[in-house]
């Protein structure tokens, strides 16, 4: 990527740049490293595809430079904990070997390329200055919450169907939730979203309680995890709000929906 492929953003700070693609933008680009990443994870210590760890660092690199807060906090917890469940569920030495190593190969790598760190460091020092504001307000999100409750109030029953609402300058409401309902309503909504964690309850039923082989077992922790922090970051944003990019994401609910169906126990 070139300098022509980033967002400019201009602070108080000066003027720094989040990296975006063609298809997704810095936001969209950090949610596809919290889903992508745990999965990365799993193919390269689980499956023993050692060449996935470049992608690792790829995507965790790209994921700084998008400086999305949400995402490397989300992205961090989930890496911790999965290298934590693989130490435990993997009796291979070698393997736990590679899992510990990977930690130290990122924060080395991280901290040989300290620009990267630069713009994320600003981003979170920015929460701690506005200790004093409302959490949505912190996350940029308070003024267009605010006209989502307004927005949704005038049709609350049956929506405003696929519309974007214009509000001085923002056409999204920077939430998958109040996206929802103000497009279908507060009951087809709610019962949109309930199907969302429908899926997430499988995943984790499917990891807990089937009796499947510890590589699918490993496979659906690592789909929960990276499905339910998804879910978290669209309290902030929104997958449906770019057709390219929302595609992306049906294709990801179509493996979580795999993994479940494949390994569901036999009827006795």
């Amino acid at each position: 990527m070139n300098i022509a492929d980033y967002y400019e953003v201009r602070s108080t700070e000066g003027t720094y740049f989040r990296l975006g693609t063609p298809i997704t933008g810095p936001e969209a680009t950090a949610e596809m490293v919290i889903l992508l990443a745990p999965l990365i994870l799993f193919y390269t210590i689980v499956k023993k595809q050692y060449w996935c760890s470049i992608l690792l660092l790829v995507a965790l690199q790209a994921l700084m430079q998008t400086a999305t807060r949400s995402g490397v906090l989300l992205t961090g917890l989930n890496i911790i904990f999965l290298l934590f469940a693989f130490n435990i569920y993997l009796k291979d030495v070698k393997l736990k070997f590679i899992n510990l190593a990977i930690p130290f190969t990122v924060i080395a790598y991280l901290g040989t390329n300290p620009e990267i760190l630069q713009t994320i460091f600003y981003r979170f020092t920015e929460i701690s200055s506005g200790s004093n504001s409302s959490f949505a307000e912190q996350l940029n999100r308070g003024t267009v919450w605010n006209n989502a409750l307004l927005a949704i109030s005038n049709s609350m029953i049956i929506g405003h169907g696929f519309t974007r609402y214009t509000e001085g300058d923002y056409t999204n409401f920077h939430s998958l939730y109040l996206t929802t309902v103000f497009q279908f309503g507060l009951l087809l909504g709610l019962i949109l979203i309930f199907g969302l964690f429908y899926l997430l309850v499988q995943l984790f039923k499917t990891y807990k309680f089937n009796r499947i082989s510890i590589n699918e077992k490993i496979l659906a922790l690592t789909l929960f995890l990276s499905f339910g922090a998804f879910l978290v970051n669209e309290f902030k944003y929104e997958f449906n709000r770019f057709p390219s990019y929302m595609l992306l994401i049906y294709l990801y609910f179509y493996i979580c929906i795999e993994t479940v169906k494949g390994n569901k126990c036999p009827k006795q």
